[in-house]
């Protein structure tokens, strides 16, 4: 078969050329302008009228179906849709508390629990309670200045003065971490450093004193029974004495 675009030669029963694509005279892209007919008898084609052969279902020129094939035949109809059970919406009854339908002779709704008139109600379980925690963490943002505040730690020294000596006053101080020294103690006192003579800190409730001068001279009074480690310094009168153990 000749294409008339490209001059191409196909081979016979093409649709589209096999060199320009184009479709091809007489196929059933491009029907054929006159009656192509084959022998006598079969079944004629209504695209290009082409003779086939009695039980063809598609054209043998232009590959189109052929009336009366089993392609050509009619779909097949859907059957018909389910008919509604008219006769089972008969023998329900309305709830007359909550509308819903139930099946005769129910002496209660199903779903609300409560009697129809006649008869007990019909009791209907009913979901167990969900049980909330409560919240920990408040929601929302605090604030900061309407919660209550710690106090302070606070703790006094009171100065014991020699024989002729004025009374001093008594020094208060606040605070977890308070450190001591010539200034904050008594600032004429030579034998106090002017750096840190010993930190007290407050921890579980109580007091912690730490020496921290570099002459290791702070001592304690001792009031009662203490318990004591090695290199533990005890003064005793004016001399002082290391323990050992």
């Amino acid at each position: 078969m000749k294409c008339n675009n490209c001059g191409y030669t196909n081979a016979a029963g093409r649709l589209q050329c096999e060199h320009c694509n184009a479709p091809l005279q007489g196929s059933v892209i491009a029907p054929l302008a006159g009656k192509k007919k084959q022998a006598a008898g079969g079944l004629k084609c209504t695209n290009c009228d082409t003779l086939n052969a009695p039980g063809s279902i598609k054209c043998g020129h232009c590959n189109a179906p052929l009336k009366g094939s089993i392609l050509d035949a009619p779909a097949v109809q859907p059957p018909p849709a389910a008919k509604v059970n008219t006769d089972m919406l008969r023998r329900s009854i309305d709830c007359p508390h909550c509308g819903y339908p139930n099946l005769k002779p129910a002496a209660g709704c199903v779903k609300c629990g409560k009697a129809f008139g006649e008869g007990p109600a019909m009791k209907v379980a009913e979901p167990p309670k969900v049980v909330r925690k409560p919240n920990p963490i408040p929601d929302g943002t605090i604030n900061p200045w309407s919660q209550p505040v710690a106090p302070a730690a606070k703790f006094r020294l009171k100065p014991l003065t020699r024989s002729g000596e004025p009374a001093m006053e008594q020094l208060e101080f606040q605070g977890d971490r308070v450190e001591l020294n010539r200034e904050n103690l008594e600032p004429a006192n030579r034998t106090i450093t002017g750096k840190t003579q010993a930190r007290l800190e407050h921890r579980d409730g109580a007091w912690h004193l730490s020496n921290e001068s570099a002459q290791k001279s702070t001592f304690l009074l001792v009031q009662g029974p203490v318990v004591l480690k090695k290199g533990d310094i005890i003064l005793m009168g004016d001399r002082m004495f290391e323990f050992d153990c």
